[in-house]
């Protein structure tokens, strides 16, 4: 909720917005959820400090990101000024939820527009190339 209570203590109006595609860039192999791995994973932290990175493929099997098509998405700015004065945590907690909405939104309005490019996925970009 810090963000809330910096955006109601200065007046700062929010602006949600939301991004979808570079999720299908990667497909994670292994990570410390993933049984072995993540006890390998859990050991390199206590030994290295820092645990081993995901076991990721992109392109073919290499770790090379996919050639995917980003989305982004902008609300309109959500006041903040009308919780001036209100210190407690039900103030932040009103506007955090309110900008987790519009986010959550945003997210679901990307991909209902993902899924209906018909340029999505770069063979089609590059059958439509003049």
């Amino acid at each position: 909720m810090g963000f809330a209570r910096l955006a109601i203590e200065h007046g700062y109006p929010i602006v949600p917005c939301a991004a979808a595609g570079a999720e299908d860039m990667l497909d994670v192999i292994a990570d410390v959820d993933t049984p072995v791995y993540g006890e390998f994973a859990r050991l390199s932290k206590k030994v290295m400090g820092f645990p081993a990175p995901p076991v990721v493929r992109g392109i073919g099997l290499t770790g090379i990101p996919r050639p995917e098509r980003l989305y982004f998405w902008f609300d309109e700015p959500i006041d903040t000024t009308r919780f001036a004065g209100q210190d407690d945590d039900t103030a932040a907690r009103t506007l955090r939820d309110e900008v987790k909405r519009a986010v959550l939104a945003g997210i679901q309005f990307l991909r209902d527009e993902r899924d209906q490019d018909p340029d999505r996925y770069l063979t089609n970009r590059l059958l439509h190339l003049k």
